[in-house]
């Protein structure tokens, strides 16, 4: 899945202000409007994604206060069950089914241990706690794999949403950090990717995280 961060901030943003302090009740709408803007995705494509998903289960995209005119309260969660929505549902009818499958993906054995030169400087913000092992860096922070794919993402939107400093998005954004998802029936699995700008001349290839479903599953 590529989107920009700059656009996905806006939305996440959204997200995590909810209503809070007399906001707009219009937030939802303005995140949805600002994750297909990002996402490159026709907003009546995400509009009826989030409608399958709420008519569906309430926990995938919440339902607003009845009666009261008021939109539902979005957390960062259902902002990364929209954006796997527009990822992965073909057809639209069918997202809230196949969110559930790819939200539960689990991060692959392994995922978290490669060269801390690897890392750089993207890898030090999506991994703030990592520490080095025998060579190696075991990765704590955003991609730690608690939660699966779903709580991999919903902590990437946090950071997303809270970085201060709009030149590190930046650098995150030119870090190429991706999504990758394939659609096998036999074996469904994503793969994030990124490589900080500053190791591209050093032949260093891209950090990569493999999420696939749990075994015997």
């Amino acid at each position: 899945l590529h989107a920009s961060l700059p656009g996905l901030r806006e939305a996440c943003t959204l997200a995590r202000q909810g209503d809070r302090d007399g906001e707009s009740v219009t937030t939802a709408t303005r995140a949805i409007e600002r994750l297909a803007e990002a996402t490159g995705t026709r907003q009546t494509a995400c509009v009826r994604i989030a409608r399958a998903m709420r008519e569906s289960d309430t926990n995938l995209w919440p339902q607003g206060s009845q009666g009261h005119g008021k939109e539902p309260h979005i957390e960062p969660a259902h902002l990364v069950n929209l954006t796997l929505g527009v990822a992965v549902a073909t057809p639209l009818i069918a997202a809230p089914s196949l969110v559930r499958g790819w939200r539960g993906l689990t991060l692959a054995p392994g995922s978290l241990l490669f060269q801390p030169e690897r890392m750089g400087w993207a890898g030090a913000l999506l991994f703030p706690d990592s520490i080095v092992q025998e060579g190696h860096t075991l990765a704590g922070g955003v991609f730690g794999g608690e939660g699966g794919l779903g709580g991999d993402l919903a902590r990437l939107i946090e950071l997303i949403a809270t970085i201060e400093d709009e030149s590190m998005l930046d650098r995150l954004d030119a870090s190429g950090l991706s999504i990758e998802f394939a659609f096998d029936p036999l074996f469904p699995r994503a793969t994030i990717r990124w490589r900080s700008p500053e190791l591209a001349s050093t032949g260093q290839g891209p950090v990569e995280l493999l999420y696939a479903p749990r075994p015997n599953t």
